[in-house]
């Protein structure tokens, strides 16, 4: 094998850090894209989910985006994702500036940089297929970046991308160790820098204005759990093939239930398929693929059939997403499941009272379209969605109730609900019209 000439290697290296610059830009653009995503979602009240990406149960963002490897150290990955594309900006920038002083040392490190990056999205590929069984369109587009990166730099290394490494070994002009020191701690600042901003615009959050809608009466819920007279409801509207649902559901059932007799929490059924929504727009096809339609039937049904086990099918419901593998709740499925929260069900009679129920109890449906039709004349597009409802000392709910769209990361759940609660007063002292 004869060696590249110096002339031709030296091309291909700053053609490789052409290439490395512009695909660490599209890094910086998608991964900062989503950080802002991440927090409008996670925090502000009228933002949810990339639920407009979903596209079936295989990309689904906000399965994706809320996965507990979704966050690292209480900030977005995609935090580091931008940190480790600007500090491979900085480096190729650097090389181009002046390739005759900094080619030997930066471009090993170019390589080094392209290798952390395929090493990193091959563990979060491989858990985004096995674990959460779901991928974010925007991800895939990040796993992408960072497959162009590692080329970029093997085309920066003509010695290929194993043997390239070895020049990393301090040698004639080469310096790897000082450019590596440096670019490690341009990583450190900028993660620092963003992590800084996140966090404090994370605690200084407030509900908005565009969130307070229209009262009026709350159709009767599904379940209703904690205070009789409670200082805030909380009406939580899901959609039981909606793991993000699932989230927030669970930690409203153990904040009502550590909060003693402060707060109740009220169970509404948001199923996004048409049947139960009556033509609304929140038609979503990974609801369809599930039957969630039909999981909300199955729990007014065990409720009706064996009063007081419907919080036990709820829990039940959402647990199926780590039991069951393709459509959630089948006839079968759902006959294991009501089974499950203490309800005797004969799966291979189509007569029984749980089936029968199920398809033809005239009550039923409308029912669960009362709860949609509410949400959705307040706006409620996607799920989960949560209501704040307050009172006046004579027990009357407040006028305006706030709407929070999507699975929210309440640092203090008692000083949110209270700051909301001052917000909602304003806003009414000041005769708001919506």
């Amino acid at each position: 094998m004869h060696p590249v000439p110096e002339p031709e290697r030296r091309l291909s290296a700053i053609t490789g850090a052409v290439f490395f610059c512009l695909f660490s830009v599209l890094g910086v653009l998608v991964s900062g894209f989503l950080t802002i995503v991440k927090f409008r979602s996670a925090v502000q009240c009228d933002e949810s989910f990339l639920s407009a990406c979903q596209l079936g149960s295989w990309f689904d963002c906000n399965t994706v985006l809320t996965s507990p490897w979704s966050t690292w150290f209480q900030v977005p990955i995609s935090v580091f994702a931008t940190a480790f594309y600007l500090a491979g900006l900085w480096l190729a920038a650097r090389l181009l500036r002046s390739p005759d002083e900094h080619l030997p040392a930066s471009r090993p490190l170019l390589l080094l940089f392209g290798w952390v990056g395929v090493l990193v999205i091959v563990p979060l590929a491989w858990y985004a297929a096995f674990e959460i069984g779901s991928f974010c369109t925007f991800c895939v587009l990040v796993y992408l970046v960072n497959l162009a990166l590692f080329l970029a730099a093997w085309l920066a290394n003509p010695r290929g991308p194993i043997r390239g490494l070895t020049s990393l070994a301090p040698t004639g002009d080469a310096r790897p160790l000082p450019v590596f020191v440096t670019t490690v701690l341009f990583f450190s600042a900028a993660l620092a820098v963003q992590m800084a901003i996140y966090l404090r615009n994370e605690v200084n959050v407030e509900v908005e204005t565009q969130c307070i809608k229209e009262g009026g009466r709350l159709p009767n819920p599904a379940l209703v759990l904690g205070a009789a007279k409670p200082e805030a409801e909380i009406a939580l509207f899901v959609d039981f093939a909606c793991p993000a649902c699932r989230n927030e559901y669970l930690h409203w059932r153990d904040d009502i239930q550590a909060a003693g007799e402060r707060y109740r929490l009220s169970l509404y059924h948001f199923p996004r398929e048409g049947e139960c929504l009556a033509g609304g727009t929140s038609f979503n096809p990974n609801s369809v693929h599930h039957h969630a339609c039909r999981a909300a039937r199955a729990l007014e049904c065990v409720e009706r059939l064996k009063p007081g086990a419907g919080w036990a099918m709820a829990d039940a419901l959402f647990a199926a997403h780590d039991q069951y593998d393709g459509s959630l709740f089948t006839g079968a499925h759902l006959a294991e499941i009501a089974g499950t929260a203490g309800l005797v069900v004969d799966a291979d009679n189509s007569q029984d009272p749980f089936f029968t129920c199920i398809e033809d109890d005239d009550a039923v449906l409308p029912r669960i379209l009362e709860h949609a039709r509410f949400a959705l004349a307040r706006g409620l597009t996607e799920t989960p969605g949560t209501f704040f409802i307050f009172f006046h000392a004579d027990g009357r709910p407040f006028e305006k109730i706030p709407l929070v769209k999507g699975t929210k990361r309440y640092l203090d759940v008692d000083d949110y609900i209270m700051r909301t609660r001052e917000k909602v007063e304003d806003e009414i002292e000041n005769g708001m019209t919506l």
